[in-house]
C-alpha cells in the first residue's frame, strides 16, 4: 500500500507517519499542496490513498483536491482530508472534493481504519477497471470474428448462388436474424447415373 501525506505541519507528518508505519512503509511525505501533482506525475505507481490537510499557506488542500481530480480524471484516488475545522460547510466541501475526512488531532484507530478501507475500495475499483477494459477487448475480438465469419458466409453464398441459379435456374433470398446467426445452407446437384 502506498500513501501520500500532505501537511504543513511537520509534526503532524510524523504522527501519520508513526501510525501509518504499522500497515505500509512506503509513505511520501509533501509539506505543501503545490508539491502534490508533480509528486503524482513523477510516481511510477500512483498513491492508495492521499492524507491531505485542508489548511495549508501556500496551496490549501481543497485546491489541491481539484487539481489532482482535473490532473488525473482516469484514476480513482481516494483522497482523505486532514482538517481542525468542524464547521458543516467544511466538512460538506470535504466530501465534495474528496472522499472522507478526519479530525484533528488525528486519532490512531480512525486514521488506520480510514485509510485501509478506502485502500480496498481503490483495489476493487483498480480490478473492475481492468475487467471493464479486459471486457472491451473480447467484445472488439469478437465483432473482428463476426466480421470474417459474415465475410466468409458471405462469399459461401454468392458462390453457391451463382451455382443455383446457373444450374438449376433457382432464385433465392436468406436474411439472417443477426449479423451472423452460424446457418449453413448446403446445396448439390444429384447425378443421376444410368445403369448398363
Amino acid at each position: 500500500m502506498k500513501v501520500m501525506v500532505v501537511d504543513d505541519n511537520d509534526t503532524n507528518r510524523k504522527v501519520c507517519r508513526i501510525i501509518l508505519s504499522e500497515i505500509t512503509h512506503d509513505i511520501i511525505m509533501l509539506e505543501d499542496g503545490s508539491k502534490v501533482i508533480p509528486a503524482l506525475q513523477a510516481c511510477d505507481e500512483m498513491p492508495d490513498v492521499i492524507l491531505l490537510d485542508v489548511l495549508m499557506p501556500i496551496k490549501d488542500g481543497f485546491t489541491a483536491a481539484q487539481e489532482i481530480r482535473t490532473a488525473f480524471p482516469e484514476n480513482h484516488i481516494p483522497i482523505i482530508f486532514l482538517t481542525a475545522l468542524n464547521d458543516r460547510d467544511s466538512f460538506e466541501r470535504c466530501l465534495n472534493l474528496g472522499d472522507d475526512f478526519i479530525l484533528k488531532p488525528v486519532d490512531r484507530s480512525v486514521l488506520l481504519s480510514k485509510v485501509r478501507a478506502h485502500s480496498r475500495i481503490a483495489k476493487m475499483h483498480g480490478e473492475i477497471t481492468m475487467q471493464r477494459d479486459e471486457l472491451r477487448h473480447f467484445h472488439e475480438q469478437v465483432k473482428y470474428d463476426y466480421a470474417i465469419a459474415e465475410s466468409i458466409f458471405g462469399n459461401l453464398m454468392d458462390e453457391m448462388s451463382a451455382q443455383i441459379e446457373k444450374v438449376h435456374g433457382l432464385d433465392y433470398l436468406s436474411t439472417p436474424m443477426t449479423v451472423f446467426n452460424g446457418d449453413l445452407i448446403v446445396v448439390a446437384s444429384r447425378l443421376m447415373v444410368a445403369s448398363m
